[in-house]
Formats: C-alpha cells, structure tokens, sequence
C-alpha cells in the first residue's frame, strides 16, 4: 500500500509531466512501472516512458530498450530495443552504454546481424561509461584488457580498472583484485592482500570470493608458516550521501536504484569465465580416489600418480617435468587428445566422441567447442577414478589465457584461465 507522502509525490509530478516536462513524465512512467504512488500499470508505464523518451530523456530512452527487449506489454523486438539502447547510450547513459558493450560481447544477447560480434564495439562502449564511473563497465574494460578483448592484453592496465571498481565495491573487481594479489600478477604476490579484497567481495555477496578464501585457508592450514594477520582493518568503504530536497526532484533521483535492480548490472566476469559457473569442480567437496596408484599403462600412454593438490597451469607443467616416479622422469603434462584417452561412458567427449576439441586436430578455439562437449548424468567418467578436473597442455588458439581440461565428474570437456588451482595427472 502506498503511503500518503508518495501518492503525494506522484499527484505533482503528473501535474509537471502534463506541461511537457520529460524528467517528470519520467518519474510518472516509473511510478506507473513500479506502483510507487499509483496502481501499477505497465501500459501507462509504457506510455509515459514513450513520452518522455520522444523527448530524448536517456532515462526513459533506456526503459523503452528494455520494454522491447524483455516483451513487456509489448511484443519482443531486439531490433527496437537496440535501437533505443543506442539512443540512450549516445547521449552519455552509462547503463546503456553497458548494456550495448555487453550485448557486442555476447552472442546469446543478440543477434542483430550477420557479423554481429563486435569486441571492438564492446570496447568502445564500455570504455565510455567506464570513464564515466560506472563501475560495473569498470570491471569489463578490466576484463578486455585481461583477455585482449577489442584492445592490447595489459594486466597492469586491467588492475588498474579493476580497482577503480573495486573503489565502488563492485563484487567482481574486489574479486578479481583478490586475485591478482594470490597470483601475483602484475604485483607482489601477497596472501595478506588477497585474502583482505576476497573477504570484501564477500561482504558484496560474492561466493566465487568464499571459495577462493576456503582455498587459501585450506594451504595456510596445510603450511602454518605461512599464516597471516586476518587483516581486520578498515575497508575503505566508500560513504554515500543523499539529497534531502523533497517532492519530484528527489523522487526522480531515486530512479538509478531502480534500474540497476531491475537487471542492468551487467558484468564480464559472469558472461565468460572459462566454464567455472556450470561446473561441479570444487576441491573440498570431491573424495578422491588414492587406488590408481601410478604409473598406469592405458593404451600406450603410460599415466602418473594423480598430484596431491591442485596447482596452477604453469605449476603443473613444471610439476610434471620435475617428476620422478617409477623409475622414470620424462613426464610431461598430456595435451587433450591424450587427456581424452581417459574418458569412458560419454559418446561425445571420449577419444573418437563428435565433440570437437583436438590439438591433433587444430580445434582449440573456444567457438570449436560444442554442446557435445558438455558433461552428461551418470557416473564413472574416468578410466583411472578420478572425479575432478585435470589439466592439459593444450591452451585455447584464440585466447591462450585459458586451458582446456577434463572434468572427469561428469566427462566435459572445458576451459578454465591458467591461475586456477587444478589436479594433474602426468604423462609419458
């Protein structure tokens, strides 16, 4: 039920709206939307955000984009919801300008056109609201310039976004600044640091953040000489004022909440993080199993012990080169068309299965990958027992941060970003 203060609010802002005024019409269209004021009514939501949008208020320009896109007392028209994304992004809307950076990225979001994947065009968007403070296309630009997406790899260039973001308590840039610390990238690798920017995204609700805390702990415990101060100080949260000014002027502000709830805050690091969102990998959860004892001939690859803890890419090629076991030292990390050789009971991903990704074949790109490639139901995927993820050799030809690897819970053939900590099965 609406309280008298915002039916009030509501009644002045129409009388405004109906003298032409577009930030007033918007606040009408958005009462209508949300039943601040009024019963909720998407039509005249609708036609008040077409009002005020006719009048190139970027606001409703963006609503519009978003009525048409979601199908809302509209029929679903890409076409027009791209069109007014545009409007509202030309005139310096940084959620638009967001939205259409990530709409170039990814090709589940749009297809407009025959070539419509645009990294450069996702830059470019991104980059403008980027400078304009909105964090969330902060973290993208950080992530373009991670991966060289539309722009030159440069991980101090990508650190540097990252924080800025991470300034505004974006969840993914205090993740990823996180990580930067616990793998040294571009900076003094720092456990203290790491921990101290995970355990903000945290408090910002992300789980990726818990995992990575539940990691790093699982090593202290391992390893007490390394543990630390739990870094209880401040975090530095940035302090947020508000407008005391009553009436339409302050309700119209209040809008920017809205539209963020409503599914704008759009970021990179959920659009493409190699496979980790629809995996089961997690190293605490597995029980492992300790029977395959190796060396292990299969065919005519000879296979190692599986490692006792994960490790990062680089550090399992070295763990490999460094080996000795059963008399031999002249392991190497298999590519995947030798990792394969180890999967049973999945016609797509076992060697001669119709998924794709071969190094012998020259398909390691991540557009070779297919849906018979993912993992299916069922159990005993590996002809050695294992239930988690290994690594290979074989890194991605067209974004060679990423390696691809099995995940032997369920046979996918996946990637993941080389700084991952990963199990590892050698070869000879």
């Amino acid at each position: 039920m609406n309280s008298p203060q915002d039916t009030q609010k509501f009644r002045q802002c129409l009388e405004t709206a109906e003298q032409g005024d577009s930030e007033a019409q918007f606040y009408v269209a958005f009462a209508y939307d949300s039943g601040v004021g009024i019963q909720e009514d998407k039509d005249e939501a609708f036609r008040w955000y077409m009002k005020a949008a006719s009048q190139a208020n970027d606001k409703a320009q963006l609503m519009i984009g978003l009525f048409y896109e979601k199908g809302i007392v509209v029929k679903p028209n890409i076409e027009e919801a791209f069109k007014w994304y545009l409007k509202s992004a030309e005139q310096g809307n940084t959620t638009a300008q967001n939205q259409l950076g990530t709409w170039y990225f990814n090709k589940e979001n749009l297809n407009l056109f025959s070539k419509w994947w645009n990294n450069n065009q996702a830059f470019k968007w991104f980059s403008k609201a980027a400078e304009q403070g909105n964090p969330t296309s902060q973290t993208n630009i950080g992530y373009c310039y991670f991966y060289g997406c539309g722009t030159k790899k440069d991980y101090a260039a990508a650190l540097e976004w990252y924080m800025k973001a991470a300034e505004q308590n974006n969840p993914d840039a205090l993740f990823q600044v996180g990580y930067f610390y616990e793998n040294g990238i571009t900076v003094q690798e720092n456990s203290n640091q790491a921990l101290k920017w995970y355990r903000k995204a945290v408090a910002q609700g992300s789980s990726k953040a818990q995992e990575r805390i539940d990691a790093m702990s699982r090593r202290i415990d391992s390893n007490p000489k390394t543990e630390s101060s739990s870094n209880t100080n401040s975090d530095g949260n940035l302090n947020q004022t508000t407008d005391d000014n009553s009436g339409c002027l302050i309700a119209i502000s209040l809008i920017t909440i809205f539209i963020f709830a409503i599914g704008f805050s759009i970021g990179l690091s959920n659009t493409y993080e190699g496979d980790k969102k629809s995996s089961n990998h997690t190293t605490s959860n597995v029980v492992k199993d300790t029977s395959n004892r190796g060396p292990i001939k299969i065919g005519n690859l000879i296979w190692s012990d599986r490692s006792s803890n994960g490790m990062n890419w680089s550090s399992a090629k070295q763990y490999c080169e460094d080996l000795t076991e059963g008399g031999y030292s002249d392991w190497r990390l298999p590519n995947i068309d030798e990792l394969r050789t180890l999967i049973q009971n999945h016609p797509g991903t076992q060697t001669g299965g119709t998924c794709k990704i071969s190094e012998k074949a020259g398909k390691l790109a991540w557009s070779d990958r297919t849906s018979d490639c993912y993992g299916r139901d069922g159990s005993n995927f590996s002809k050695l027992g294992d239930t988690d993820w290994l690594w290979s050799s074989s890194t991605l030809s067209d974004y060679t941060i990423y390696v691809w690897l099995v995940d032997f819970y369920n046979g996918h053939v996946l990637n993941d970003d080389k700084y991952d900590n990963v199990d590892v099965r050698c070869v000879r």
